[in-house]
């Protein structure tokens, strides 16, 4: 009787003692992890500092073109852009699903129609293709490719895509 008592105030000063440190140990792993982010913090806003001059640089330059030359570098971001949009809904979508996948495989054909699309195709219609592409992209998530408006919509933007790759 006397060591199982002996035994439960040992548990119990034992407890104590753990639960009397443990604000000790919270306190100390919270002031590192608020040492870490602040130093995230301090790296994050010399990034933010670099780019900005670099910004105010390339604007500099810009300034200084010829508007023919600040027309094409005006072009190539764009094109930059868009590629850029459609590389990441193809990574999106490779994380759900396989190569193989029609979503997949329409956005590889876009990426690759995007590559090898003639500039002056892109300027005035790129944005009503991307419009297409992602009210196309929302009607196939809820319905299949035989639904009248996916049918409807993919007609427009294969018209759309026929009419820039062929200009009168």
């Amino acid at each position: 009787m006397n060591t199982a008592r002996i035994c439960v105030v040992n548990y119990v000063a034992l407890t104590l003692l753990l639960l009397a440190s443990l604000p000790r140990a919270l306190a100390q792993e919270s002031s590192s992890e608020i040492a870490k982010l602040k130093e995230e913090n301090t790296r994050l806003k010399m990034q933010l500092t670099i780019a900005n001059a670099k910004l105010d640089e390339l604007n500099a330059v810009l300034g200084r073109a010829k508007p023919s030359q600040t027309k094409l570098v005006q072009e190539q971001t764009l094109k930059t852009t868009e590629t850029d949009a459609v590389r990441r809904q193809l990574e999106s979508l490779r994380e759900r699903y396989t190569e193989s996948h029609p979503l997949v495989v329409q956005k590889k054909a876009e990426l690759e129609a995007l590559a090898t699309m003639p500039q002056k195709a892109r300027e005035p219609s790129t944005q009503e293709i991307l419009k297409l592409q992602r009210e196309l992209d929302q009607l196939r998530e809820k319905f299949t490719d035989s639904h009248p408006l996916v049918a409807q919509k993919l007609a427009q933007l294969q018209a759309l895509k026929q009419r820039l790759s062929n200009p009168k």
